[in-house]
């Protein structure tokens, strides 16, 4: 409660800020502030515009290690009427695919 009536107090002059001197051409609820987050070594996205459900088909695939103490891989194999992304770090403790953001959005009246 105490940082949403510190953002009621500032938002404001934090949109004047960003749009002044950044020049950012933010809209309203377009600030949001990150509390925290969420990361994996290997991470897939997909995104779809207007596409029938009958034709959404994601096969995310994922592969043995090649190798003794390799590391697996993994990827879409399918993606139909979605544009796909994949990866993974190269080494297994490493997590720098962010997956989840959580936060606030920032709006003003």
């Amino acid at each position: 409660e105490k940082f949403q009536n510190y953002a009621a107090k500032h938002a404001r002059s934090w949109y004047a800020h960003v749009n002044g001197p950044l020049a950012r051409e933010l809209h309203n609820e377009s600030i949001y502030f990150v509390t925290g987050f969420d990361k994996a070594r290997a991470w897939g996205v997909a995104s779809f515009v207007n596409a029938n459900p009958g034709d959404v088909l994601l096969e995310f695939v994922a592969e043995e290690p090649r190798r003794t103490g390799g590391l697996p891989e993994y990827w879409f194999s399918t993606s139909n009427a979605a544009s796909s992304l994949s990866g993974a770090d190269d080494v297994f403790e490493n997590e720098s695919g962010c997956v989840f953001l959580r936060g606030f959005k920032v709006a003003i009246k």
